[in-house]
């Protein structure tokens, strides 16, 4: 799942996610997210089925080992995510610091 999402990010490597639309990858970010919870409610489903299923043998297999590199991806995409809005509001911030700028200077309000 971790392969397929790293691919999914980076079009099969062609892009770096840090070179892509900011909106584009912050959606498949989402995506890869989603489909971890989706995962991993699929497997708590169809462990309790088996539970409650009279001669099914349980599930025995650590949630851990089988979920775990997934996790870590996952908490390093939500870091990515941070850092993303991060960077937007930054522009943000930007652009109205140059537009200040900008007024002040045709206004005649900075020394010269």
């Amino acid at each position: 799942m971790v392969k397929a999402c790293k691919g999914y990010l980076t079009e099969e490597g062609l892009f770096r996610v840090w070179d892509q639309d900011r909106v584009t990858i912050i959606s498949r970010i989402h995506d890869c997210l989603n489909l971890n919870r989706a995962y991993q409610d699929a497997f708590q489903r169809t462990k309790k089925r088996m539970e409650e299923t009279p001669g099914e043998k349980p599930f025995d297999f650590s949630q851990l080992y089988i979920f775990g590199k997934f996790e870590a991806f996952c908490r390093r995409l939500e870091k990515v995510h941070y850092l993303l809005s991060v960077l937007k509001r930054l522009h943000r911030w930007l652009i109205m610091i140059k537009a200040i700028d900008c007024y002040q200077d045709d206004a005649g309000l900075v020394p010269a």
